[in-house]
Parts: structure tokens; C-alpha cells; sequence
């Protein structure tokens, strides 16, 4: 889409999942080329100040060091560049998060960061006139394991710290 809008500039996808990327070249064609780079939001592979727009989509929350996340995001962008940027919020899986303390006292579902702490965060790194805005989205599954069976598809795993590495027995 970024290079339908922008059809005469670079643009680099770059995501630490290689099955990701792949996907990326999936959709890309050939009169859309565009470079696809492995590498992480907390150290990003690209120079100081070489980047007009920077769009995060998804990314995030999964970044164990937010602040890592944003300080990379604001050394790579030019002055008076621009990030967008979209992630989830502390309401996503608060059903499973809920159903899953009901069985035990154990971290299974991801928490997801309020807009206003990451905001905090934006403000800490030194980037100009945030603003910020809340969607709200309902999805339904039949059950949980069409809900699991999705988060596996898209990638999403649970990257709590100190979370138990071990199998849930069928009590769980």
C-alpha cells in the first residue's frame, strides 16, 4: 500500500520474522518492488536520520524494551519525520487472560501496554506533538482453539518474562 501511495520511493519492510518477510514477497510484484530486511525494532539496521516515514504496524507490543523500540525509531528517522504507528491494547485477550486465571496463577496471555504509558514513553524519546487514538475491534471464535489456532497462524506467541515454559496439564 505504502508503495501504491508512494510509487517513487524506497520502501523497506523489516520484520524479525523471516515467515513474515516471505509473505511480504508474496504480495509484492514486480512493478512494486520493494527491500525486505530481517532485523529487530530494538536495534534497527539502518543509519542515523535515513528514514522519512516510519510505519510500525503490530510491532510493539512484542518489543521487550519499548524504550529500546522508540529510541531506535526516533535515531533513524530524519528531522521532521514522521512514525505512525499501531499496536494493541490492554483490553486485547482480556477474555482468555481472564478464562486462564480461572485455572491457575500462571502468565499465559500476553499483556498489552495502555496508550498512555506508551505515550509517556513517545514524549521520553523526544518525538513532537504525539497524538494518539483509540479503535476498537470485536472478534468472535467458536471456541478457544480457533482463537489458538489464529494467534499461532499470525505469529503471536506470549512474551512474558518469566512466564512457566512447561506444558499445562488437561486440568488447565
Amino acid at each position: 500500500a505504502l508503495k501504491r501511495r508512494y510509487p517513487r520511493a524506497e520502501v523497506v519492510a523489516l520484520d524479525l520474522a523471516i515467515g513474515m518477510l516471505r509473505e511480504a514477497r508474496r504480495h509484492a510484484g514486480w512493478w512494486r518492488p520493494f527491500r525486505r530486511v530481517a532485523g529487530d525494532a530494538q536495534a534497527l539496521p539502518f543509519a542515523d536520520g535515513s528514514v522519512d516515514l516510519l510505519v510500525s504496524n503490530l510491532c510493539l507490543q512484542w518489543c521487550a524494551d519499548l524504550r529500546a523500540a522508540l529510541y531506535e525509531f526516533r535515531r533513524v528517522l530524519k528531522p521532521g519525520g514522521w512514525l505512525l504507528f499501531t499496536s494493541f491494547g490492554p483490553d486485547t485477550l482480556k477474555e482468555l487472560r481472564a478464562a486462564w486465571r480461572a485455572a491457575d496463577d500462571h502468565g499465559h496471555v500476553h499483556s498489552f501496554l495502555d496508550m498512555h504509558d506508551v505515550g509517556d514513553q513517545v514524549l521520553a524519546q523526544g518525538f513532537a506533538d504525539p497524538m494518539f487514538d483509540v479503535e476498537r475491534y470485536t472478534l468472535t471464535y467458536a471456541d478457544a482453539r480457533q482463537l489458538m489456532r489464529e494467534l499461532k497462524q499470525i505469529g503471536a506467541g506470549n512474551a512474558l518474562g518469566g512466564r512457566a515454559r512447561g506444558l499445562t496439564g488437561k486440568q488447565a
